[in-house]
């Protein structure tokens, strides 16, 4: 009886140091039951990470992110209010421009800053001494600046004039147009004290208004 109780003995023996040998030679890990909970508590859990990722990166496609070309005002690099500058939709007719790319006419003369119909392109330059031309790209007549003024329409900001009226902003200082004050139209963020031309709002009628 007792030689089977030693036989027993040794045989249980070596599979614990089998079993042992084994997990050292296969580099196994000893088993580990994982947390309840799902994990939640614990670093070294896969799904813990990957919802950490997941939620990061919904994070940084949710309000941060603004789209400058439809929040309603110039901004970046545009030229007119979301438009212009090569980065948003061209600009439609009496919006901010800074040169013929930024139009969807594809004409933004110098001489009012915003974009225009290409019928008017054919009519720049062409002087008439006799019949001058508010489109002509040129001073002339009575105009006080160039294609604006006088008997054309309001001038821009840092134009010369005589008196209010000639100026979109409805302001003329020591000569020149000077800057508006809110609900007065602008073409570009340089037209308004504020500093910001947005689409329209109460109390303006035009396509932009200084805010």
């Amino acid at each position: 009886m007792r030689s089977v109780w030693m036989i027993m003995g040794v045989f249980v023996a070596g599979v614990v140091f089998l079993g042992a040998g084994c997990a050292n030679i296969l580099d196994l890990e000893p088993w580990k039951d994982k947390p309840l909970g799902g994990g939640a508590a614990g670093g070294d859990s896969p799904d813990q990470d990957s919802t950490s990722e997941s939620a990061s990166g919904s994070g940084s496609m949710g309000s941060g992110v603004v789209d400058l070309c439809n929040d309603g005002m110039q901004d970046g690099a545009e030229t007119g209010v979301d438009c212009g500058g090569g980065i948003c939709e061209l600009c439609p007719g009496a919006y901010g421009c800074l040169t013929d790319a930024d139009c969807g006419s594809g004409f933004c003369p110098d001489s009012r800053g915003y974009c225009m119909g290409d019928d008017g392109r054919s009519m720049c330059g062409m002087e008439d001494v006799d019949n001058p031309s508010c489109a002509d790209c040129l001073k002339n007549g009575a105009e006080t600046d160039v294609d604006c003024g006088g008997d054309c329409a309001p001038c821009r900001v840092g134009k010369v004039c005589t008196n209010d009226t000639e100026c979109w902003s409805g302001v003329c200082s020591s000569g020149f147009c000077a800057t508006g004050a809110a609900n007065t139209r602008c073409f570009s963020n340089a037209d308004c004290t504020s500093g910001t031309c947005a689409n329209n709002e109460d109390g303006c009628s035009f396509e932009s208004c200084c805010r």
